[in-house]
């Protein structure tokens, strides 16, 4: 559904404004995984799962 690699794209650039936002990570990782990036979706919803628990 929709465009994944644009949504990546903009979830990155979320991401490089600011570092800290766990739900773009969140929200990247299942892009990521819905394209078949299955260990870079795993990462990012690691790092998601870090930030939201600070």
């Amino acid at each position: 559904m929709g465009d994944k690699q644009g949504a990546i794209a903009d979830f990155n650039s979320a991401i490089k404004i600011n570092p800290n936002y766990a739900q773009a990570y969140g929200n990247r990782g299942i892009a990521r995984a819905e394209t078949g990036d299955k260990q870079g979706g795993i990462a990012d919803l690691h790092k998601a799962a870090d930030l939201f628990r600070q």
